[in-house]
């Protein structure tokens, strides 16, 4: 299962400014990449993966909004 950027980062207790700092980059840029992080470039999602201290592959690249209605239609998952 994968977790999009915004879920990632509430789930290791970051806030928005906090990370901002950590990869140098304003507030409203991490803003703009939680609600679409198909464009991230790379560095800063290397960034993103060393403060999270998670793999890739269960990061979510993409809309937010496609990755809620991806797992609308998963059957595994009850709401």
């Amino acid at each position: 299962m994968q977790f999009t950027m915004r879920a990632v980062r509430v789930s290791c207790g970051y806030a928005e400014d906090e990370v901002a700092r950590y990869c140098g980059v304003s507030t409203e840029t991490i803003n703009e990449l939680e609600i679409d992080s198909g464009q991230i470039d790379y560095n800063l999602l290397s960034k993103l993966i060393d403060l999270y201290g998670v793999p890739l592959d269960i990061i979510y690249l993409g809309a937010e909004t496609d990755s809620h209605q991806k797992h609308r239609n998963d059957p595994r998952i009850t709401v």
